[in-house]
């Protein structure tokens, strides 16, 4: 399967470094740095494994209707219907409403204040306000079809939850999870919609959250609670991970999404995947990137960081599968868990969007994390 955030590999000229990356071999920002790579060649490389690893990702695969997925889809029993894509949308209308609102009050700091200092640019790739309206323009869609409105569809999910005697903790109900997250993202959302301020989609609320599986509200919320946590400056590298694979990757995604889920109006549902000038933003942000000049350590924590965001972002795919289909529970628990702690860039990723369970004790370890004296100096 293509990976939908392979172009990622187009954006930068090839290294020696960068090819030993690419092939397995270890490459740590020390060794990329003794060739002089920027911080956006050294995101690169030290997220290479992570690139790789998308591909074997089922959740990505059901999104894209590959024909492994498919085959594996009829045999489970599975399906993912233009109401599971609105969960997607959901879900990321939650992260991304978090993150800009953060970016915003972090842009008086060394590494986020140049992505205001250019004019415009955090406002061409906002994402916060079009997710909503796609949102929107989906949950229209489907009222037309089935009559179905948010309200009903809200509460048919919450007549069908019963207690779980699944193994997996992601997938227990946990309300006072529903509750954070929902709260979590009402409070950032004014903030976040500033940077569009002529939105008129209607924001999310508490039947949004409410169309979430247990396992999708966990996910969602592990990654928020990241960003509400973490040094700001390092929110750079959620920044990087997601704009730009928005402004590449994504533009593969969209060629599937809209064939499979049209919508009356020809456009409307998929604003999130569209910009304007996509070449001239990505050398935008890069050269917001290197604004700022940065220590090995430095640049090693915005590295680390990132792949800490190809987890979440894993989570958020492997949300969208069933238990018996998503990648071992205890190997993401782990991974995750020993990334967290030893910041190492190196370590096996399970997958560019491993299941980060927000189980207790791994939310427990995100908010005790700190980031090093490096990144603070």
């Amino acid at each position: 399967m293509t990976c939908p955030f392979a172009k990622f590999a187009g954006i930068l000229p090839a290294s020696a470094a960068h090819v030993r990356a690419l092939h397995g071999l270890d490459a740590t920002v020390s060794d990329t740095n003794a060739q002089g790579l920027s911080l956006s060649e050294a995101l690169r490389v030290g997220t290479a494994r992570s690139h790789r690893a998308v591909e074997k990702s089922r959740g990505v695969s059901l999104l894209l209707q590959t024909t492994a997925t498919a085959s594996d889809a009829a045999h489970e029993g599975l399906s993912f219907d233009r109401t599971d894509y609105t969960r997607f949308n959901i879900m990321l209308a939650c992260i991304y409403t978090v993150l800009e609102s953060a970016m915003i009050d972090a842009q008086s700091t060394s590494l986020i204040a140049p992505l205001f200092e250019d004019v415009g640019l955090m406002a061409g790739l906002a994402r916060s306000a079009v997710l909503l309206g796609d949102i929107h323009a989906h949950l229209d869609t489907i009222h037309v079809h089935t009559g179905a409105s948010l309200s009903d569809l809200a509460e048919h999910e919450r007549d069908n939850l019963t207690p779980s005697s699944s193994t997996f903790p992601e997938d227990t109900e946990n309300p006072l999870a529903r509750a954070r997250l929902l709260a979590l993202v009402q409070a950032a959302t004014p903030q976040a919609l500033s940077l569009t301020p002529n939105s008129t989609a209607p924001v999310l609320g508490e039947e949004h959250i409410a169309l979430l599986h247990p396992a999708q509200v966990h996910a969602t919320l592990a990654y928020v609670e990241r960003l509400t946590h973490i040094h700001p400056d390092l929110l750079l590298a959620h920044a990087y991970t997601r704009y730009l694979g928005d402004l590449s990757g994504g533009q593969h995604i969209v060629r599937k999404v809209t064939k499979r889920f049209p919508t009356p109006r020809t456009g409307a549902g998929f604003a999130f995947y569209a910009f304007d000038n996509p070449s001239l933003l990505k050398n935008r942000f890069r050269e917001a990137m290197h604004a700022q000049q940065l220590t090995k350590a430095q640049m090693q924590e915005v590295v680390d960081e990132a792949n800490t965001a190809f987890d979440c972002n894993t989570a958020l795919f492997e949300s969208l599968l069933p238990a018996n289909m998503r990648q071992s529970s205890e190997r993401t628990h782990n991974s995750t868990a020993v990334h967290m702690a030893t910041k190492n860039t190196q370590l096996p990723i399970a997958a560019w969007i491993v299941v980060a369970a927000a189980t207790a004790t791994i939310t427990a370890a995100w908010l005790a994390h700190s980031p090093s004296p490096a990144i603070l100096a």
